[in-house]
């Protein structure tokens, strides 16, 4: 089970990577990723590389039980 330091570092690991992956989709580049204690300074990325990095950090949290948005959500029927 994750505890909730990680929990936390996940966050803000996928808040990081979705911001470098909406940089990277305008301006054609990332400067600079963490994660973790580590660092790295890049010219270019690989747009389906940190696709695939924001999923594995999604599928972590949701493992966790953490619901990450990202999604329309539940459809829910209207009664009256």
């Amino acid at each position: 089970m994750a505890t909730p330091e990680q929990i936390a570092l996940w966050r803000q690991q996928l808040a990081e990577a979705e911001a470098a992956y909406h940089e990277a989709r305008m301006s054609g580049s990332v400067n600079r990723i963490r994660h973790g204690d580590k660092e790295v300074q890049t010219g270019r990325v690989s747009l389906s590389e940190l696709a695939g990095y924001i999923a594995e950090l999604r599928g972590k949290l949701a493992e966790a039980g953490v619901n990450v948005g990202g999604g329309r959500g539940k459809a829910r029927r209207v009664v009256f």
